[in-house]
């Protein structure tokens, strides 16, 4: 694969039934996790901006009637052709996420050349 930054990145994916249902305690990592954890080289990896608007990027803060809900996330470019799903978890800079969204392939309509996919990540704290 083709590098597009420097960081390496764990897409962590749970093991599912025959009816498509997680097996196992694979959100909790750390604790009996039972899955595939596939390490991707050359990631790159950014922050996400906080701003008003309706694009993934501008949910740093999120707000709901009863409190606020502060949420990191990341923006993870990784290697053109990297199998990542939206069901699957990544583990970067040292703290798992969830994959927020559809990853996006940053195929040039154009030239056709491909950047790699495109992956927000977020983790709630209350």
């Amino acid at each position: 694969m083709r590098r597009v930054g420097f960081e390496t990145v764990t897409i962590v994916r749970p093991v599912r039934d025959r009816h498509g249902d997680p097996v196992g305690n694979y959100a909790a990592y750390d604790e009996g996790y039972s899955g595939t954890d596939v390490n991707v080289d050359g990631c790159a990896i950014w922050p996400w901006i906080s701003r008003t608007g309706g694009s993934p990027a501008s949910h740093a803060l999120e707000t709901s009637f009863e409190s606020e809900t502060v949420v990191f996330g990341l923006t993870v470019l990784f290697p053109p052709g990297t199998d990542i799903r939206a069901a699957d978890q990544v583990r970067a800079r040292g703290d798992l996420y969830n994959v927020y969204g559809e990853p996006q392939d940053q195929r040039s309509a154009i030239t056709g050349r491909d950047r790699g996919v495109l992956v927000y990540i977020r983790s709630g704290t209350g």
